[in-house]
């Protein structure tokens, strides 16, 4: 008679058989035995019995009116958590504690009574509502429903964007080598016939012709055309145009004359061009990569400007106002004869317009374009100031607090005249206002439209020269076409005053 593997026979006999007693030994120690795991398997199989129930955790019940069935609402979630990983049970039992909390809420808040009232609760992305039932009666009744678990939560409302928001651009003013193109150089370069000798080539390429000038450069890149039966090609060394016309390409033995390298597996050298310098934007690094692999360290703010994606509607919507105000100073002050050129000051950090003016360089001093006068007003506000503007309302400044003297430059805790401010103009300020923006330490700059001879992006870029002692951002676009507009303006009073 043979035994099942789980029985205790079957685990004696094997203990016995490892052990390698003889047969007769063998029963006389199995015997005593027998009765004992007789009996407690039969106690194990009679517990088993006892506490089995009805698939789905139904009991018999002979008092209950439903087929003598009553549900047993814990077992079978009991059952189920327990079949679960341990990761699920947890899942489960953090549901399970979020319903009862969402209930426990529900019930303290508003009450049984309470109409139309509901609890929800959104974490970790789930949303958690309990309902309450409407009756005819207007009494809501809790039902303790639970929606799905994997609900999203109640998506946010969109902020409206204002109206001429969408009407302009903002873009950066680059650096120029940030704005210019991509500069090209010829170099010689080889295919790479055997890719298993692809990195002693580099080494002893790179010990012959370094690029310790051109880091940017990637010395090997994989073949363009998929139908090339080389799979790399790596740059050899710098070549001239010069004596590429006088020679035409040089063979692999009169570049490599010293012997350092080993040829296997170089093919014959063509001449390719390659960019100079690295790319600092992400358009540039699209342009050089078409030509030649090369690094890339981008600038997330710089892509950012570039895509539009910097600023926020809101802000944009700060600047748009900022703007109307320089705006509507160049108005006031071209009907008192002034030239159209409005200019605020603002503080980013508060959000405070610290100074609005207007070109006054036909009336006060010829250097008192509208930059100038912003920063004077700046300046007055701090308790300085060379000019005063009685005669011109629409210059006017944010007066200082009464309670700090302004006297002395030196711990008043005031910013030195523009440190950290912004300041709106409604065109590019000129080489004079750009070397004024500089000295005042202003943080960022936006004007609407730009200039012949402006000083910020077209025909310089003092903004962003390194040997100056500070450099800032600037920003162009804001309302182009009103400022375009007084622009157009400006050049007429400047015609009708060269005729005269």
């Amino acid at each position: 008679m043979s035994q099942a593997p789980g029985t205790a026979h079957f685990r004696i006999r094997c203990f016995l058989r490892r052990k390698r007693y003889p047969a007769p030994l063998a029963v006389l120690l199995v015997f005593p035995f027998v009765p004992l795991c007789l009996f407690l398997s039969g106690e194990k199989k009679g517990r088993g019995r006892s506490r089995r129930r009805p698939l789905g955790g139904l009991r018999q019940s002979s008092a209950l009116p439903n087929g003598g069935r009553e549900r047993n609402e814990k077992e079978p979630e009991a059952r189920l958590t327990n079949q679960l990983p341990l990761a699920g049970r947890r899942r489960t039992s953090l549901a399970n504690e979020r319903e009862r909390k969402c209930k426990r809420s529900a019930r303290n808040r508003d009450g049984p009574t309470s109409r139309g009232a509901i609890c929800g609760r959104q974490d970790e992305g789930r949303a958690w509502n309990t309902r309450v039932n409407e009756k005819p009666g207007g009494v809501g009744i809790m039902s303790g429903d639970i929606l799905d678990v994997m609900e999203p939560g109640c998506k946010r409302r969109k902020t409206a964007e204002p109206e001429d928001v969408s009407t302009w651009d903002l873009l950066p003013v680059l650096s120029e080598r940030e704005s210019q193109g991509v500069t090209l150089m010829p170099v010689y370069a080889a295919p790479i016939l055997n890719k298993k000798e692809a990195c002693r080539l580099v080494k002893e390429i790179s010990a012959v012709y370094p690029l310790g000038d051109f880091p940017h450069l990637k010395r090997v890149r994989a073949c363009l055309s998929r139908e090339s039966p080389h799979p790399l090609e790596v740059i050899l060394c710098l070549a001239s145009s010069e004596q590429q016309q006088e020679n035409g390409l040089p063979s692999l033995a009169e570049l490599f004359t010293n012997g350092r390298v080993n040829l296997c597996g170089l093919g014959q050298p063509f001449l390719t061009r390659v960019p100079v310098f690295p790319p600092l934007t992400r358009p540039q690094y699209e342009e050089a990569a078409s030509h030649w692999p090369v690094s890339f360290h981008e600038n997330k703010r710089v892509s950012q400007a570039l895509s539009g994606s910097l600023f926020t509607s809101s802000e944009k919507s700060a600047m748009q106002k900022h703007m109307e105000l320089a705006i509507q100073a160049a108005k006031r002050g071209a009907r008192q004869g002034m030239r159209p050129v409005g200019a605020v000051v603002v503080d980013p950090a508060t959000g405070n317009v610290l100074a609005v003016g207007h070109d006054c360089r036909d009336g006060l001093n010829p250097l008192l374009h509208a930059a100038m006068v912003c920063i004077d007003l700046v300046a007055h506000s701090q308790g300085g100031g060379a000019y005063l503007y009685n005669n011109y309302p629409a210059c006017t400044f944010l007066k200082p607090d009464s309670t700090v003297d302004h006297s002395s430059s030196f711990g008043d805790g005031l910013p030195y005249i523009c440190t950290g401010y912004d300041m709106y103009l409604t065109r590019e300020p000129c080489l004079l206002c750009a070397m004024a923006l500089v000295h005042s330490r202003i943080e960022r700059v936006f004007y609407g439209v730009p200039t012949p001879h402006g000083a910020l992006g077209t025909s310089y870029h003092i903004h962003s020269r390194q040997e100056l002692n500070h450099r800032f951002e600037v920003f162009r676009g804001i309302l182009e076409d009103q400022c375009h507009s007084l622009a157009q303006m400006s050049v007429l009073k400047e015609s009708e005053r060269d005729s005269v």
